[in-house]
């Protein structure tokens, strides 16, 4: 987002030293984000626009040929005991596979 001037270089720092993205999504998941995650996550939030795609930021959005599904698609893929054996997943502790899954 910093290197598309998405967001600020201030904001950049606090993104990168203070609580960064990694560490966002994985307290959001586990249901404790601190204030200070929290803080960050809305400061990067104010700044960039509700139209950016946040996994392509260089994506146009009004494009017709987007799978908005893909996501979904992909997670069900993911989650086909076929393409797990294939893969030679273990799922060890992992009932279903997500995006942030480990």
């Amino acid at each position: 987002m910093w290197s598309h001037g998405l967001i600020s270089d201030a904001t950049y720092d606090i993104f990168t030293s203070v609580c960064n993205y990694s560490q966002i999504r994985r307290r959001i998941q586990n249901g404790n984000l601190t204030p200070v995650c929290a803080r960050v996550i809305n400061q990067v939030s104010s700044e960039i626009s509700g139209f950016i795609d946040s996994y392509d930021v260089t994506l146009d959005q009004d494009t017709e040929k987007i799978d908005v599904c893909v996501e979904d698609e992909t997670m069900q893929y993911l989650n086909r005991k076929d393409v797990q054996t294939a893969l030679q997943a273990r799922l060890v502790g992992v009932t279903k596979r997500t995006t942030c899954s480990e």
